[in-house]
């Protein structure tokens, strides 16, 4: 009984083993998916060319390489950046939560940060108003 169930065990580890392995090989060839923030880049932001863009963003906001979208978009001569916007824990994830979060200029980026927690009806006519130049 004991020699069975090892072959039994065997035949699994081998059949789980040898299907990852056939799987990996199968699926290698697939196309990747790709994150949005990575196409953007590989696209060389060919789609915000001209355009004010406004970054709705949290601390998971990253690219595939981990580097924060608000640097991605920073750091690119191709995007104009012009505000960020910011969830509950704002854009860097350092605002206590169920606390409202007033609307400041980023330290790190000089862009304004419009808080998306507050009061919501008066936020489109204000981040508007704010950003129309």
């Amino acid at each position: 009984m004991n020699k069975l169930l090892l072959k039994i065990s065997i035949t699994v580890i081998l059949f789980f083993t040898l299907g990852g392995f056939i799987s990996q090989k199968i699926y290698a060839n697939e196309t990747r998916i790709m994150l949005g923030i990575d196409y953007l880049e590989k696209s060389n932001f060919s789609v915000l060319k001209d355009k004010r863009i406004g970054l709705l963003t949290h601390p998971a906001g990253r690219n595939s390489k981990g580097k924060s979208t608000v640097d991605v978009f920073v750091e690119s001569s191709n995007v104009n950046l012009v505000a960020l916007f910011g969830p509950e824990h704002g854009i860097y994830g350092d605002e206590k939560a169920s606390v409202p979060v007033d609307d400041r200029i980023d330290d790190k980026t000089g862009l304004p940060v419009f808080s998306l927690t507050g009061n919501l009806e008066s936020q489109p006519l204000k981040c508007s108003a704010k950003l129309m130049h």
